[in-house]
């Protein structure tokens, strides 16, 4: 067994997160060329780099793997808040319709069952990390997915289409970490995508090309795409502001096959 004292104190986490942990680690250490790495001055200039080319959930990730690589070390990791990202200042990209659907393809015939499972429920609900890495099987009954929400929006079940229910249904969810989430995107994109690293793209880079593509759909209303996409209550024009006040479920499983005729990328999925 390791004597290294990060390495012990992240053996029980899964090898996903475990990787995750060290990934940032070493990026931390590269950044500060291993010379005082328990410099609080340092840890601050990173972790403001950061910021400007991360997400929030990564830069949290972050702060939060080198508070324990302080602690671990009995080191005082004081005077050093985690930053939060500027959204408007951040680039936002968004991939390709031609990439997604190559992803799906090799995915389907090469990827893991926790591979196939978050990459069927990214690529057809735009789900953020965040949504992804808190679904439990407790979310799961027959034909529907439970979607809990992040940034004020509006939790609601969902059909599963019959294009991905066998990948959806054949994992069994459990909670994984934000960072373990970001790390499966990471593997999926770069390992079946010819080791394109292209930085900046993750999860939520699928969500934006989902909505830039079902919104040039005429048949497709902005409360249809405002209740699919589960925004908050108050996002979008005067209609859409009132988007929520319908919560019948049968009226929203009909919003869910609306979409699901004019989605992108189901039609990748079937057999």
């Amino acid at each position: 067994m390791s004597s290294n004292p990060f390495l012990i104190a992240i053996s029980r986490k899964s090898p996903y997160t475990q990787r995750a942990y060290r990934s940032i680690l070493n990026t931390y250490l590269k950044f500060i060329s291993y010379k005082q790495p328990f410099n609080t001055v340092t840890v601050n200039q990173f972790l403001n780099h950061l910021e400007s080319e991360k997400s929030q959930s990564y830069v949290s990730s972050a702060w939060s793997v080198l508070k324990l690589f302080f602690e671990v070390y009995n080191k005082p990791f004081i005077n050093i808040p985690c930053p939060k990202v500027d959204l408007y200042r951040q680039a936002h990209p968004t991939l390709s319709i031609e990439d997604i659907t190559q992803l799906i393809s090799i995915v389907r015939e090469q990827g893991t069952l926790q591979e196939k499972a978050f990459w069927a429920i990214g690529t057809t609900f735009g789900l953020r990390n965040s949504e992804l890495c808190q679904i439990t099987q407790d979310n799961i009954n027959k034909d529907k997915i439970f979607i809990d929400t992040k940034k004020g929006g509006f939790p609601r079940w969902h059909l599963i289409p019959e294009q991905i229910a066998p990948q959806v249904l054949n994992y069994t969810f459990k909670p994984i970490p934000i960072i373990t989430g970001w790390l499966l995107f990471r593997s999926i994109f770069i390992n079946h995508n010819g080791g394109i690293t292209e930085k900046g793209f993750s999860w939520h880079s699928i969500r934006r090309r989902l909505i830039k593509e079902l919104d040039k759909i005429d048949s497709l209303t902005e409360k249809d795409l405002l209740i699919f996409f589960r925004y908050a209550q108050g996002k979008g024009s005067m209609i859409g502001r009132y988007a929520r006040l319908d919560s019948d479920e049968d009226k929203l499983f009909e919003i869910d096959k609306k979409v699901f005729q004019s989605h992108p990328f189901l039609r990748f999925w079937e057999n």
